[in-house]
């Protein structure tokens, strides 16, 4: 049976032409007029750029001497986001200190040089320890004191380390009370070299050279292509080594990860299958090449014969980085038909990728992580119905997964928002973040999708539109040759002046909608559409979510286009707010407290996937990751649902009613708990510049000159407003100082129901 399938022929046996995602000739067609198109000339020149950044001389160099362990010029490097710890209670202030221990000593020290020294909490404030150079060798370092109240920070630094250290620089933080007492220390080493970082970008400028070796036929743009992409894969290969020895981040870098070899090798096949026709490997050149691709792919993927599995089988426990490895083993496979039992590894992983579109998809068509991950996702199964479409004739653009995958986005989309330029976005639950630019990939897809579909291609590009008309990032790990694929202005203008019903978008999938259950989003909708749209959405998963948040019952609201309770979103995986947003007290949610309180770890950590102890630390308990829903009303004067959120550990039981009037925009929210005596807090992140208390009634002032004020009824013990961190989605005086928003805390007794009354304008307005 094996034969049988591998037996099936793809087009790349016998069509020079095929290069898997797409043809040479077709690239070709679509280059001759490319730059025609005024927002075409702006990628082309960025293409350029990119293809000529970099230089013969310095690539040839780089290639001859890879295995040369001399650092040359030894180049500044940021610390990142890896070096993060938590300030004890009573902490008033901390002393920074950097010294080699007694394993560096014995031999000849390696200088180390620092500076920009800055500690930045979870809140936001930022205490800039040191910015002047420092340098460290056989003697230590300490700061002077520093403010450094409770809580959690992350240290950052920029530094010079000419070679790899035995065991690293120890960095280590006293913690001091008002009294001066010494209350504890944490400490941590320090271990990454400084080098050139140029060759992490090869990624992306070995495709600009190939595509311009395609426009002008120079082959000094294919050496170039083929010296980046070879030093690129040198460069990846120690890293992924690295991990797979250490079981670690190679210099506490994500890049070398799986996932990003998965989405880097659809990158190289790319441009590997522009160069197949040019003759400028040398037959060591290829053999390495080829010695390469087979070690990474049993990084990505292994030797077994996934062609044999069922669907369901080929596709069991599996998630997004399975998309994005898969994916790149069959990119590569397609370009490369001489590969030892290259169908054996094409078919299995277009097997998990097939099981994944079948199953792993939630059948109301989202992706069953948060919704920047379906966007990962949606971008790689895409280029599958490329490849598929090229190399075997299957055409997953008629299918209804895909089709689907499409759909949900514009389905949930929120309104257009003046900080982004007023374009769409999707609600941040979750690893996600309310940003411009949310729907580029659509552009790519339009045509393509246009012949299998015209309203949804309609819908596709009316969304697209509403998004700004944006493209793809030009960056590595993305295919290049997506960009080529947007519509040019002629296009859009036969396409607007045809006579199709086809080409007005579907304004039902704009009303509200609680279709998308196993994403855990419901959405009401009212209002004037487009520009005047009253928007509540409501998070609640019946399954975990997989990069979802402590948010089960939190909610999002806009009125006439402009948010008033809001996510934060997030600001990063390495950061010391990681722990911080992914607990429940940044969301819209109800918190039981703790039997006790739980200390945040005193020692610097380098990554953050959990929520923690942040809630704990305040007393508090973090929401579960799954809830119920119940009583939905997506039609008529006012809509609703309520959502029942069970407590961790405990018998308490937390009913939450939504009320939303959507021609006003007001929102009704009450909150009942059973089972359950004593104090809860519920917290509303407020998307407002400034925020009065005055008894029960709370005044904001918003942004873009809105105003809404939230009326509050129930057994209320006391009401309290801070600041926490949040991804940027308002103006602020600072681009650069780090984005806080303003949160409403509640703390009530559980005798009878709290009921927060959410009105979009306060005429009484004083401030």
């Amino acid at each position: 049976m094996g034969e049988m399938i591998h037996s099936r022929p793809l087009a790349s046996d016998t069509d020079d032409d095929c290069i898997g995602l797409y043809s040479v000739l077709g690239l070709r067609r679509v280059l001759q007029s490319f730059e025609k198109d005024p927002e075409n000339e702006k990628v082309m020149e960025r293409i350029k750029e990119e293809g000529n950044r970099f230089h013969m001389t310095q690539l040839k160099r780089e290639w001859r001497y890879r295995y040369d362990t001399s650092p040359g010029e030894c180049p500044w490097n940021a610390s990142g986001n890896g070096l993060n710890f938590a300030a004890p209670a009573g902490c008033r202030y901390g002393v920074l200190s950097f010294f080699f221990p007694e394993e560096e000593k014995e031999r000849e020290v390696c200088p180390v040089r620092l500076k920009g020294i800055h500690i930045r909490s979870a809140q936001g404030e930022d205490f800039g320890v040191l910015d002047d150079e420092i340098s460290i060798d056989q003697s230590s370092w300490q700061s002077e004191q520093f403010p450094l109240p409770e809580g959690s920070y992350t240290l950052k630094f920029d530094y010079q380390i000419a070679r790899r250290l035995r065991k690293g620089i120890c960095v280590r933080i006293d913690f001091y009370d008002a009294g001066n007492c010494l209350l504890g220390s944490c400490e941590d080493w320090f271990q990454k070299k400084s080098w050139p970082q140029d060759v992490r970008q090869y990624n992306l400028s070995m495709q600009c050279c190939a595509v311009l070796y395609l426009m002008t036929g120079q082959v000094r743009y294919a050496r170039l292509a083929k010296l980046e992409m070879l030093c690129f894969l040198n460069d990846f290969c120690q890293g992924a080594e690295y991990w797979m020895v250490k079981n670690e981040r190679p210099e506490g870098l994500d890049c070398y990860g799986a996932v990003q070899g998965g989405r880097n090798l659809c990158s190289v096949a790319f441009t590997y299958g522009l160069l197949r026709q040019a003759d400028v490997f040398s037959e060591e050149e290829r053999q390495i090449f080829l010695e390469m691709i087979a070690y990474l792919l049993c990084y990505l993927l292994d030797e077994r014969d996934r062609s044999m599995l069922t669907l369901f089988e080929a596709q069991q426990n599996s998630g997004n980085w399975q998309t994005d490895m898969c994916m790149g083993v069959a990119c590569m496979m397609s370009v490369l038909p001489e590969f030892p039992d290259r169908k054996r590894w094409f078919y299995s992983a277009v097997q998990v990728l097939r099981g994944q579109l079948h199953y792993t998809l939630n059948p109301d068509g989202s992706w069953p992580e948060s919704i920047h991950y379906h966007f990962a996702a949606l971008e790689r199964f895409a280029l599958l119905g490329l490849l598929l479409k090229n190399e075997t004739g299957e055409d997953l653009y008629t299918g209804e997964e895909l089709q689907k995958m499409f759909l949900y986005p514009m389905d949930v989309q929120t309104p257009g928002y003046a900080f982004f330029k007023g374009q769409i976005g999707t609600p941040p639950f979750g690893d996600h973040i309310l940003k411009e630019n949310e729907f580029a990939l659509y552009g790519a897809y339009i045509q393509m999708m246009y012949s299998h579909s015209p309203q949804l291609a309609a819908n596709m590009y009316e969304t697209w539109r509403r998004s700004g008309r944006g493209r793809l990032a030009l960056w590595g790990e993305s295919v290049l040759g997506q960009l080529l694929f947007y519509p040019s202005e002629e296009w859009e203008r036969l396409y607007l002046s045809s006579d199709s019903q086809a080409k007005t978008a579907d304004e039902g999938c704009l009303c509200s909608t609680a279709q998308y259950r196993d994403s855990g989003i419901y959405v009401f909708r009212g209002g004037a559409w487009p520009d005047k749209v009253n928007y509540l959405a409501v998070m609640s998963s019946r399954r975990p979510i997989r990069h979802g948040h402590c948010d089960q019952g939190s909610f999002i609201l806009y009125h006439e286009n402009i948010p008033l309770i809001m996510d934060t979103g997030i600001e990063g995986y390495f950061d010391a707010s990681m722990q911080w947003h992914l607990c429940s007290m940044s969301h819209a949610c109800l918190q039981f407290p703790a039997r006790e309180k739980a200390a945040l770890p005193a020692n610097l950590q380098s990554i953050n996937l959990s929520a923690g102890n942040y809630s704990a630390s305040y007393g508090l308990l973090d929401v579960p990751m799954t809830s119920s829903a119940s009583r939905i009303r997506t039609d008529g004067l006012q809509q609703g649902m309520t959502v029942t959120v069970r407590q961790i550990g405990g018998n308490g039981v937390h009913t939450r009613r939504f009320d939303f009037f959507p021609d006003s925009g007001v929102c009704s929210v009450k909150d009942t708990v059973r089972n359950f005596e004593g104090l809860v807090t519920v917290t509303y992140p407020l998307a407002a510049r400034a925020v009065l208390v005055e008894g029960t009634h709370v005044s904001c002032e918003g942004y873009y000159g809105n105003r809404f004020f939230l009326e509050l009824n129930g057994d209320i013990c006391d009401i309290s407003v801070e600041k926490g961190r949040s991804a940027r989605y308002f103006p602020t005086d600072d681009s650069t100082a780090t984005a806080c928003m303003q949160f409403l805390r509640i703390r009530a007794e559980t005798g009878r129901p709290l009921q927060v009354t959410i009105h979009p304008e306060d005429i009484s307005w004083v401030m």
